[in-house]
């Protein structure tokens, strides 16, 4: 699922701030989601993602899909696992292998904003927010 953002602002490990236009939800097993802030990158990369994986907490069901259209059940909060970067280039091509590290942390995706924080072992953070 893809939703475009009102407003929207990431980092990138220990990068300053910056902004993203879009946010994708992703839900490949039951009760596992991904949350992908998606921005422009810089240089010879032209869209870089943030992506944070984390289990559904409560037992609430997360994106809900029926005959190919999803919908978000919420509101919900995940605990984070991990945190991945990747970047893309003009023909849409990864410019590498994505970065990843387990991490801890938390989302909340309430009806009109997703906050997710998270902090890895060796210390990077990341921050995320998008109004809807």
């Amino acid at each position: 699922m893809q939703r475009a953002t009102r407003t929207c602002q990431r980092n990138l490990s220990d990068a300053s701030p910056g902004p993203c236009s879009e946010l994708r939800f992703e839900q490949n097993r039951e009760g596992l989601l991904n949350i992908r802030f998606v921005g422009p990158g810089s240089g010879e990369i032209t869209s870089n993602l943030v992506t944070f994986v984390g289990v559904v907490k409560d037992g609430a069901a997360g994106l809900n899909c029926r005959e190919g259209r999803c919908r978000l059940d919420g509101p919900l909060s995940t605990e984070v696992t991990s945190v991945s970067e990747l970047g893309f280039d003009q023909r849409g091509l990864p410019t590498g292998l994505p970065s990843a590290w387990p991490a801890d942390g938390t989302c909340k995706v309430e009806k009109h904003d997703v906050h997710c924080e998270a902090r890895a072992l060796s210390g990077e953070r990341w921050s995320a927010r998008a109004e809807l």
